[in-house]
């Protein structure tokens, strides 16, 4: 029926997957948490939008922690934004 174990493992995964979609989130969640994933690639992974995913985070009580920009990042995006007219 399947050609290896690691496939068979491979359909079990998405079989359990599709029957419990909030595994999927949970999965995420932790992957970003461990700094295994970055924001947006948990939210991809969840199937969410990076907005439903904040908002999610929020009610657990996590929330993102983003750096400051340094001084010489901030120079390059504000002249990014003046040459693109904005």
């Amino acid at each position: 029926m399947f050609p290896d174990r690691l496939t068979l493992q491979h359909e079990a995964f998405h079989a359990l997957l599709m029957l419990r979609p909030e595994l999927r989130i949970e999965g995420a969640i932790a992957l970003y948490r461990q700094g295994e994933s970055s924001f947006a690639r948990a939210a991809e992974l969840c199937g969410l939008s990076q907005e439903e995913l904040k908002h999610i985070l929020a009610a657990r009580g996590i929330f993102r922690e983003v750096p400051p920009l340094e001084q010489e990042d901030f120079e390059q995006a504000a002249e990014a934004l003046r040459k693109a007219g904005a």
